[in-house]
Order: structure tokens, then C-alpha cells, then sequence
């Protein structure tokens, strides 16, 4: 079976869609607005796109990854520029509603009438539907696991009883072992589905723990939301706060919220979500061009299996910025696009990432300009006359080759000067001219670690996570831990050897003169060696993971990297003489157990949040209902004018999300330092302080409140409700 439109069709589908989600807005039917407006936001512009670049018969996986994609980049972009463009005539609230919808009817009915004068192919296709009995049967856990995980938190946070989710996690790693075994038995076109519903069950179970806002940098994400969601405008209304430069998390969700009329905590726990759970599929689209697709399908479960995926503090910008980078690359390694489709795509995804997320994209300049230098220094090596000339003497075909020598096939360097040039210029404007704030943090960065060289020996300059890699954090002194480094270990020594070795098989390729015979896609040669690079320069670097969480660049990078993880695993196991999926599943299995800390809940060790009401994440970032609440009355009731919140290091968190108080009158150090005096102002307690009777200071290290009480002398309760107090 087909689904397929041809243009007329289409243009009646476009039409239907357009007055659909114009009344159901105007109507204002719940829930299915939300539902339905969400569906039609995040894919009918990039469909649009797609017809408009007339790519309508590219693969069911990549034009649903490029949809969303570019849907998400539409938003933004658009959206920024309806922004500027109305306030430029003086149109003070250009993102509410009417006039949102509005400028969308605008752009959608124009990209329409342009996509079917120019297209000739029919507007939607969507081929093979059909599914044999076998396919049917493997859907039916993969459609369940969204549900089962929606209710599995439900009840965790209603009654603290983790036995549906324990078992999610328990089918999800049965679910992958069968179909590794049975691969043979089914076609490859609903793994990508299969991967997508995997992703969306796990993150949705991390990120609707709790009613509030999960993280530490997403709180004063969702407060700069809020401020221009009540503005009604965009614009740099916090100049020195770096946040504001990343449309992702604060025009985006305006967008969304005007539009659909969510609630915004959900916004952000929903929808950021959603979106980072095609990272998986897109790792499986890049891996299935090189190694099948079930390589491809272990792959993108290896990067499931990190515990960066689920770690919440993954904020909502870098999210959104590390999908424009996979994409960005995804793009490179497309042979079914044409070169121009090719520089307009990544254009696209490159200019979405930098107003993402300012640390994702220097780390992506870094990358696309390690990989473009290391691109053309092969062209160079490779084009020698003196080697050509010395593997020549030694041929046994000296014609053929000499042939080939003079009509070579190019190689493929996918990455050109000038689409450096602009990601700089693009990158350099928007941070630098717009803002300046994220430039100098940028340089400052630099120079700190520049300066500290000499700490290069000292593991004390680099970061917990870092210490965490190489087994030096005492958080190794158990058995399980012991077993979750040695299976980290082996993750890293995987990938090396699938890097190394498709280097080594490359440059065979190249420097033997085998690329005359057939392009190269040199960019597979060069990029995971730089991605390499750069995972290990955050190791080695002194303060460099301090200043910047090294979790966020290996998640980028395992964009990447997770293909090698499979392919080293396939050289191993061609070393042993042993089947390739047995040495992978080995580590592969364990390691997503533990990176979904079901091991740790098994062997009685808990210690995640999802699972657990107790322990140290779920102490430090959940947010009970009590402690909203106080931080509304505060913000309603208190005069904070002049006047200091004190609380202790995440109490801060509380204040800003929940309260809507200013970072600048929040003060989360002086009431847990004893060589500091706090003065008149107000003393906010969270569920932690009242219920464990401790403080946590600056370092996250936990103090009894008894220690402190000379803080509260001559001053009493004006605010209580069991699970957070405030006095003054």
C-alpha cells in the first residue's frame, strides 16, 4: 500500500490542513488543540520545505527527521523574523496569537503555492505501508512503551511505586536482545519507528518526573520564557544573561504556548523531549549508509544506553542545539541529495544551531574546521604526481592505472571553505555584534585553560565528570560501580578500535590509489577521528570540564561516535572468530541497564530519581508541589524590591521557575556560609530543608540546620505549608 498525493491533491491537503488548524485555534477546542496544533507546528512547515527543495521521494526516515527538523528551524527563524519585523513598524505584541497565526497562514499558503509551481513530483509519499504478520507482532511492545512510561511515572509520582517502570526498562532490554536474534525475520523499514518509540518512552519517563521543571539551567530557561511570553515581544531583555541569545528556549516555546495554550512547565517537559528523541534515529540514518541496519539499530541503542541521554541537566537549549548538529552531519553523509539541497539543508541546520545553543555550536565550528583541514591536507597528500608515479612502477597494470591517474574520480570533501567562512560569520555576528556576553565567556574559557597548563597532571583541575571516566571519583568504590566503569571502559576502547581501524582501512584506500576506482567519502575517514579529538581534549584539558559540563560534549559527539562503537565491536569479534552481535550485546546490554540505573534498582542500590523518592539527585532536583506554592506567595506577597531571598544552593531553582524571582535577588550562598552575614530580607526553605533538616551549601555538600540557627534568630515564619517555609 501507498499513501500518496499527487500535486492537485496536495494542494487540497494543504488547504484542508491550513483551515484545520486555523479553527481549531480559533475555536479553542481543548486538547485536541494541543495535540493537533503541536502535530501540525512541528511537521507541515518542513514538509512544505521538503516540496519546495523538491525532495519529496527521499527515504520515509529521513523526510520525517528532515520535517521535524526543519519545522523546529521555521519556527525559530520565522518567528525571529515576524519579531523584528513588527517591531520595526511599531507592532508591540507580534507573538500573540492572531498575529502569529496569522503571519503562519502567510508563510504556509506562500511556500505552498511556490512548492507546486516548481514541483512536478506528488506532494506526499509514503511507500510500503504494507506490513507482513511478523512486523505487526514486533510493533506491539515498541507501541505500548510511550503509554506504559506516561503511566509508569504517573503512578511514581502519585504514589512512589516504581514497579511499572522498573518493568519498562525490563521489556525495553528484553525487546532489544529479540530483535537482534530475529533480525532476519523482518524488514529493516520499521526499525527506525521501533528506535523513535524507544527514545520517546525514555525520556518522556525522565522528564514528567515531577510536576515542575526537572535541571538546573532549565529553571532560568523557563523564567526568561515567561518574561517574554508576558511581553509578548523578543528582545535582549536581560543583556548580560547568555540564556537570552538562545531562541530554542525562549522564542520557541513562546511560539508554542501562544499557539497551542499549554501549560509552559509541559511545553518544556513535553516537547524538548520529543524533539531529542529523534537524536537515536538520526544516528541510525547516518550508521545504516556503512553498516547495516542492524548495526545501525545497536548503534543508536548504544546511545540511548549513555546516562547523558537520560541526565536531565542535559538543559533544553543544548538539547535542541546537539539535534541541528546531527542533522547538520546527517546531511553530509545523504547521497540521496543533490549538492545544492546539500548546502541549503546545512545551511539551515548550522544557522539553527548557533541561535540554539552558543557552547553546541563552537564546538561545531571546532569540529567542522578540524574535519575540513584534515579533508583537504588528504586531497593534498593524496594527489602527489611522486607517489602516484612510485605506486605506478610497482603495478602489474601499469595502463589501467595510468588511465585512472589521468580521469581520477574525485574525491568527496563534503565540507567546503566557504561553508566554514559562513558558520563563523554567522556565529561571530550573532554572539559577538547581538551580544557580546557569550564571545567573552567564550575567550575567557579559553585563556583560563590556557593559563592553567601547568595544572595539566592534576585531576583536581578537571571535572567530576571527567574523574567519573577515568575511575578516579570514590563514587567507583562499590562492586557496581566497579562494573559500570569497567563497562565504561570498554565502551571507549570500542570505539577507538572502530575508529582506528576504519582510519587504517581508509588510508589503504587513499594512499594505495583504490579511490581512482571509486569515490571516497572522505568525510568518514576524518570526521570520527576529530570527534575523537575532541572527547579526549575534554579529558586532557585542565578547567576546561569545569567551565563547561564534559557531559554535553560527549553527548554531541556520540552523535558520531556511537557507529564506531558497533564497528569495533565488529572487529573484535572477527578477531575471536565470534559472532559480531554476541560481542556487541555483551557490553551493549549491561551498559544500557546501568545508564537506566535498572541495575543499580535491581541490586537494592538506588540512586535514580525516576526510581527513587530518596537520594541525592531526587534531593536536589525534584520539586514538590509545597515548595511551588511557597515561591508563588513569595513573589506575590513579598515586597522583594531592595530586598534579599536567602536559601541554599537549589532553592534558587524554586524561586526562579516556580516564583518568577529574579536570579539578581537571590542570594544561595551567604545562608550556608558562616563567614557571611545575611541582612534584612527573607529566608526560603524547600522540602529538603524541613523535611531532612539539612542546608546544602555552594559545593552541593549537605549541612545540619541546627548548625546554623543563629540565621534565624530574630526572625519568624510568615509562610508554611508542611513542605516549605519562609521567614523574616
Amino acid at each position: 500500500m501507498k499513501l500518496m498525493f499527487d500535486k492537485k491533491e496536495g494542494l487540497i491537503f494543504i488547504t484542508l490542513i491550513i483551515l484545520l488548524f486555523d479553527s481549531i485555534i480559533l475555536l479553542d477546542i481543548s486538547f485536541l488543540r494541543q495535540i493537533i496544533v503541536f502535530l501540525c507546528l512541528t511537521l507541515f512547515p518542513g514538509l512544505l520545505i521538503l516540496q519546495v527543495l523538491k525532495l519529496n521521494e527521499i527515504g520515509s526516515a529521513e523526510k520525517v527527521v528532515l520535517s521535524v527538523g526543519l519545522s523546529v528551524s521555521f519556527l525559530m527563524l520565522f518567528g525571529l523574523f515576524i519579531n523584528n519585523l513588527s517591531l520595526a513598524f511599531g507592532f508591540k505584541t507580534p507573538l500573540s496569537t492572531i498575529p502569529l497565526l496569522i503571519s503562519f497562514n502567510i508563510a504556509f499558503i506562500t511556500l505552498a503555492i511556490i512548492g507546486y509551481k516548481i514541483n512536478k513530483t506528488p506532494f506526499l509519499s509514503l511507500q510500503n505501508l504494507n506490513l507482513t504478520t511478523s512486523e505487526k507482532a514486533l510493533l506491539v511492545v515498541p507501541i505500548l512503551l510511550p503509554a506504559l512510561s506516561v503511566f509508569g511515572i504517573h503512578v511514581m509520582n502519585s504514589t512512589d511505586n516504581n514497579i511499572i517502570l522498573v518493568g519498562l526498562l525490563s521489556l525495553i532490554s528484553a525487546y532489544i536482545l529479540l530483535i537482534a536474534l530475529i533480525h532476519n525475520r523482518f524488514s529493516e523499514r520499521i526499525c527506525p519507528f521501533i528506535i523513535l518509540l524507544i527514545s520517546v518512552s525514555l525520556l518522556l519517563m525522565v522528564s514528567l518526573r515531577s510536576n515542575h521543571i526537572i535541571g538546573a539551567d532549565e529553571h532560568n530557561e523557563f523564567l526568561l520564557y515567561m518574561l517574554i511570553s508576558k511581553a509578548g515581544y523578543w528582545s535582549l531583555l536581560e543583556p548580560d544573561n547568555i540564556i537570552n541569545t538562545c531562541l530554542s528556549v525562549t522564542l520557541l516555546p513562546v511560539i508554542f504556548q501562544s499557539l497551542l495554550r499549554a501549560n509552559g512547565e509541559y511545553i518544556f517537559k513535553i516537547f524538548y523531549s520529543i524533539f531529542f528523541s529523534l537524536s537515536p534515529v538520526i544516528i541510525y540514518i547516518i550508521s545504516k549508509k556503512y553498516i547495516g541496519y542492524i548495526y545501525a539499530f545497536l548503534a543508536s541503542i548504544f546511545f540511548m544506553s549513555y546516562p547523558y541521554f537520560f541526565w536531565p541537566e542535559l538543559n533544553s537549549r543544548t538539547r535542541v542545539a546537539v539535534i541541528f548538529f546531527a542533522l547538520a552531519c546527517m546531511i553530509l553523509f545523504l547521497d540521496s541529495l543533490n549538492e545544492i539541497n546539500k548546502r541549503i539543508l546545512f545551511i539551515i541546520f548550522v544557522i539553527s544551531c548557533i541561535i540554539s545553543h552558543y557552547g553546541t555550536t563552537y564546538i561545531f565550528f571546532i569540529v567542522l574546521l578540524l574535519t575540513m583541514t584534515g579533508m583537504q591536507l588528504i586531497t593534498y597528500i593524496a594527489g602527489v604526481p611522486e607517489l602516484e608515479v612510485r605506486f605506478l612502477k610497482s603495478s602489474k597494470n601499469r595502463e589501467a592505472l595510468k588511465d585512472n591517474i589521468l580521469n581520477p574520480a574525485p574525491l568527496k570533501k563534503n565540507i567546503s571553505i566557504t561553508m566554514i567562512l559562513l558558520l563563523f560569520v554567522a556565529l561571530f555576528y550573532w554572539y559577538s555584534q547581538l551580544t557580546g556576553v557569550t564571545f567573552n565567556i567564550s575567550v575567557e574559557l579559553l585563556s583560563t585553560t590556557a593559563k592553567n597548563l601547568n595544572d595539566f597532571f592534576l585531576l583536581e583541575s578537571r571535572g567530576v565528570t571527567t574523574s567519573d571516566i577515568l575511575g578516579t571519583s570514590v563514587a567507583y568504590s562499590g562492586i557496581l560501580a566497579k562494573t559500570e566503569l569497567v563497562l565504561s571502559r570498554l565502551s571507549i576502547i570500542f570505539i577507538a578500535i572502530g575508529v582506528l581501524s576504519t582510519i587504517w582501512n581508509c588510508r589503504r584506500r587513499i594512499f594505495y590509489l583504490k579511490f581512482l576506482q571509486s569515490k571516497v567519502d572522505l568525510i568518514f575517514f576524518v570526521l570520527p577521528f576529530v570527534c575523537s579529538l575532541v572527547t579526549a581534549t575534554t579529558i586532557i584539558l585542565p578547567y576546561f570540564s569545569t567551565s563547561y559540563t564534559s557531559g554535553r560534549v560527549y553527548q554531541q559527539m556520540f552523535i558520531i561516535l556511537s557507529m564506531f562503537f558497533v564497528i569495533g565491536g565488529i572487529k573484535i569479534a572477527k578477531s575471536l572468530k565470534v559472532k559480531p552481535c554476541l560481542i556487541i550485546l555483551i557490553v551493549l546490554l549491561p551498559s544500557f541497564m546501568c545508564g537506566s540505573d535498572l541495575i543499580s534498582q535491581i541490586f537494592d542500590k538506588p540512586r535514580s530519581m525516576v526510581l527513587n523518592s530518596e537520594g541525592y539527585a531526587y534531593d536536589y532536583l525534584f520539586i514538590h508541589d509545597q515548595e511551588c506554592y511557597s515561591a508563588m506567595w513569595l513573589q506575590e506577597y513579598g515586597e522583594l524590591k531592595g530586598m534579599k531571598v536567602y536559601t541554599d544552593v537549589t532553592g534558587q531553582y524554586r524561586l526562579i521557575s516556580q516564583g518568577g524571582i529574579s536570579p539578581g535577588s537571590i542570594d544561595y550562598y551567604s545562608l550556608v556560609d558562616k563567614n557571611k552575614k545575611i541582612l534584612n530580607g527573607y529566608i526560603y526553605l524547600r522540602y529538603f530543608n524541613i523535611a531532612g533538616r539539612k542546608l546544602a551549601d555552594r559545593a552541593y555538600k549537605s549541612h545540619n540546620i541546627s548548625d546554623y540557627l543563629d540565621r534565624f534568630v530574630l526572625r519568624g515564619p510568615i509562610y508554611s505549608n508542611g513542605g516549605s517555609e519562609i521567614y523574616i
